[in-house]
């Protein structure tokens, strides 16, 4: 599912086509979307923070899109882009927190890796798409954080990006899912990027 993608390459590396990137894209957000929401509940578990989840949690963030995302490929592949980036970096710097707020063998930590090596494989196979377009997304700096928090709001951060994200890739894949249904699979997708390729 994943391409293989190397920084500053061509697409030579990525599928033959636009439309089968898209594709890999597509299944990979499907096949993660359960997971998604696991590490969410298994990072309120580690944190002791059901009770207040609801209050404190899940609040939006703002470098995660909105839920018209979907309504134009060209726009989502580039914003998708964007917001994965986000992310992957978020997941570095929540590993680490994570480091000293649990311990070693926690299956937390197993977990926050496979998930940010599902955001790398998701990161890799939007920029071969975006490469076979003809269009080479730039990398974003990581987002300024404030320093000297306390331990509570670490864990409050944790938590609410993680609740976005949760929440992000299951609207992709209820999107990506009601195209199928609709009988509005590849061919759609053919339509719509030819119709939108001018966005891109």
């Amino acid at each position: 599912m994943v391409c293989l993608m190397l920084e500053n390459s061509n697409a030579s590396l990525c599928p033959s086509t636009f439309e089968a990137s898209l594709s890999q894209t597509e299944r990979l957000i499907m096949h993660i979307e359960d997971r998604t929401k696991q590490l969410y509940e298994s990072y309120l578990t580690h944190q002791d923070l059901h009770s207040i989840a609801p209050q404190l949690c899940q609040r939006n963030i703002s470098w995660f899109p909105k839920r018209d995302i979907t309504k134009k490929t060209g726009s989502m592949l580039r914003r998708l882009h964007k917001t994965l980036e986000h992310m992957d970096n978020s997941l570095t710097v929540i590993r680490e927190q994570q480091k000293h707020l649990n311990h070693e063998n926690a299956l937390l930590h197993k977990e926050l890796k496979m998930a940010q090596l599902s955001v790398k494989g998701l990161l890799q196979n939007t920029r071969c798409a975006l490469i076979l377009q003809g269009r080479v997304p730039t990398s974003i700096p990581p987002l300024t954080r404030p320093v000297d928090r306390s331990t509570f709001d670490v864990k409050i951060e944790g938590c609410q990006v993680l609740w976005n994200y949760s929440q992000f890739i299951s609207h992709l894949s209820q999107a990506f899912s009601s195209r199928q249904l609709e009988g509005t699979g590849r061919h759609s997708q053919k339509r719509d990027v030819d119709e939108h390729a001018a966005t891109l």
